[in-house]
């Protein structure tokens, strides 16, 4: 069972990474009008200019939106530090939104800072660690070969309004950054 503030180190290549990220993106992208996905883009502004890893541009409600995506391949868990960074480049360019997808779990200053300040956490992690056992002993248990995961899967972290962390996987994930992007917050 995945538990968001136990590390699960996920070994993949930065192309892997920034496929898994795509392909959520993608998922998540096919109910937004006019949809673009931009791979490392360059956005000036007033006080420079700034490299995104993914942004992602779509029009709702008669209103033209932008996201900031960062991707970070990390072992070390994220720290609120990194999050505010996405914050600061989400208000000098003007976006609306902000994701942080990490291959590194994130720590409760993170979370708690993500959910003040509007933007989305997703922990990418092995598909095998969805498979679930129990057993009086604590040893390690594969998933039997018949057992069909993903390779990975994005898991949606938000705190909720009673400081509990909720997980959302796999579709959970992408029905939850969905919605996200269409919230007023």
């Amino acid at each position: 069972m995945y538990i968001p503030f136990v590390e699960h180190i996920t070994e993949m290549s930065s192309e892997q990474f920034e496929k898994c990220v795509e392909q959520i993106l993608i998922d998540m992208s096919s109910n937004l009008n006019n949809c673009q996905i931009i791979h490392d883009r360059k956005i000036k502004s007033s006080d420079g200019e700034y490299q995104i890893d993914v942004s992602v541009e779509f029009d709702a409600f008669g209103v033209h939106y932008l996201t900031l995506v960062e991707c970070k391949l990390h072992k070390s868990s994220i720290k609120r530090e990194l999050v505010q960074l996405l914050y600061d480049k989400i208000r000098a360019t003007g976006a609306q939104k902000g994701i942080l997808f990490s291959t590194a779990n994130y720590q409760s200053g993170a979370i708690t800072y993500a959910k003040e300040h509007g933007i989305a956490l997703v922990h990418i992690i092995d598909g095998k660690l969805t498979y679930e056992t129990r057993s009086h002993q604590s040893i390690a248990i594969e998933p039997p070969n018949l057992a069909c995961f993903q390779n990975y899967i994005g898991v949606f972290l938000q705190e909720t309004d009673s400081s509990t962390i909720q997980c959302s996987y796999d579709n959970g994930c992408v029905e939850g950054l969905g919605q996200f992007l269409l919230s007023s917050k």
